[in-house]
């Protein structure tokens, strides 16, 4: 460890109280001593007990953490005091240029801050009066030194409001442990546990998801597909992403919700307008006619002497999943042949359809199409067979 001269350390320290950096505005100060084996305890507010410091002296110092930045990101400012050392700075402005390893760029680079959400503390703070020498005073809360000793860097514990673990300065300081005076309920903390405003939680991901109001499911078909509009996102770091890139629905009516995700991949759920959706109504044809010819199929029934020859008809415009099927009434097998379910599928008509093959009476000829999700539908024809000396109608 490099020893400093006593005059040059006091003389640091007493021009360094000229900070004075008090309560900011929409921060939270820290509280509470962290201590080094190599040079005592570090004070981060000086409101606390045994500081020496009087309430409103313009020697009051503290550490904060900002949580007015919208993000889950918290990053640290203020100064802590060692009377060893002198000031312990947490400010962006002091960490510029701070050595590069694993903690760089981590959650926010040199500037050491807290994630919210998963408690991890990163960047570095700098001994004022070290700057100047050997290792430049930096203090790493947490990186490539943690991997196997300090518990693996500085942490928060969102449950608590406290923090733990180790943060390492390499020439004076050593380890230095966040929560090594937690059996007298002095370790540093960020927020007194209990109170109402602890734990700090980290801004929510938010955002405004639109979808239409309405939405029908197209004929033939049982689903229909959505894609959300995403804008207004907030609470987090950009860009952002949404899921899922759209929604497959059917008939019903619903208020679907998205998870939008930061660049730091913290989450939050958004919830959309609600949807209703309908079965679009048919808007196809489906016709079935008889006639002597099949220019004059156009009645629904016909009678006609035996002997005599017919013909049917039909219109069918209907879509997938639909799909028709014939049949005739009374034994009228004979004709299945000539009118088969296979030729249903789309608009045609059959001729010389003979009657001399089959009994006098009534045959109804029907067209049934179904399918899944969709409506059945039907058409049917009636024929009279009569005795060829029964006048025709």
């Amino acid at each position: 460890m490099k020893k400093y001269s006593i005059f040059a350390l006091l003389a640091l320290i007493f021009s360094f109280g000229l900070f004075t950096p008090g309560a900011h505005a929409g921060t939270v100060s820290l509280s509470g001593w962290a201590w080094s084996p190599n040079i005592g305890w570090l004070s981060f507010n000086s409101t606390d007990a045994g500081t020496g410091v009087t309430s409103g002296s313009s020697n009051a110092y503290n550490v904060y953490i900002s949580t007015t930045t919208g993000s889950t990101v918290a990053p640290f400012g203020g100064y802590a005091w060692s009377p060893n050392i002198g000031w312990l700075s947490f400010n962006s402005a002091d960490v510029t240029g701070c050595p590069s390893d694993g903690s760089v760029g981590a959650v926010s680079g040199c500037n050491p801050a807290i994630d919210l959400t998963t408690g991890s503390t990163t960047g570095w703070g700098r001994i004022i009066s070290m700057e100047n020498q050997d290792g430049g005073g930096w203090l790493q809360l947490s990186g490539t030194n943690h991997a196997t000793n300090g518990g693996g860097g500085v942490t928060y514990n969102p449950s608590t409001g406290a923090l733990s673990g180790m943060a390492w300065e390499s020439s004076a300081l050593g380890w230095i442990s966040f929560d090594a005076a937690s059996a007298v309920g002095k370790s540093v903390t960020v927020c007194t546990p209990g109170a109402a405003s602890c734990p700090i939680a980290p801004s929510p991901i938010t955002g405004i998801c639109t979808i239409p109001a309405t939405a029908s499911i197209p004929q033939g078909q049982s689903t229909v597909t959505i894609t959300p509009a995403v804008s207004g996102q907030s609470g987090g770091t950009g860009p952002y992403t949404f899921t899922p890139a759209s929604f497959t629905l059917g008939t019903g009516y619903y208020t679907p919700s998205i998870i939008v995700k930061d660049s730091q991949s913290h989450t939050g759920s958004v919830m959309c307008n609600p949807i209703s959706v309908t079965q679009t109504n048919p808007t196809t044809s489906l016709g079935l006619y008889i006639g002597t010819t099949p220019q004059n199929a156009t009645l629904a029934s016909l009678s006609i002497k035996k002997g005599n020859t017919f013909a049917l008809a039909w219109t069918n415009t209907l879509a997938s999943p639909y799909v028709c099927a014939s049949s005739i009434s009374n034994g009228g097998g004979t004709w299945a042949t000539s009118w088969p379910s296979s030729s249903l599928a789309s608009t045609a008509n059959v001729s010389g359809l003979s009657t001399s093959n089959v009994s006098t009476g009534s045959y109804t000829f029907t067209m049934t199409c179904s399918g899944a999700g969709v409506t059945t539908r039907s058409a049917a024809v009636n024929l009279t067979v009569m005795n060829s000396s029964t006048i025709e109608k």
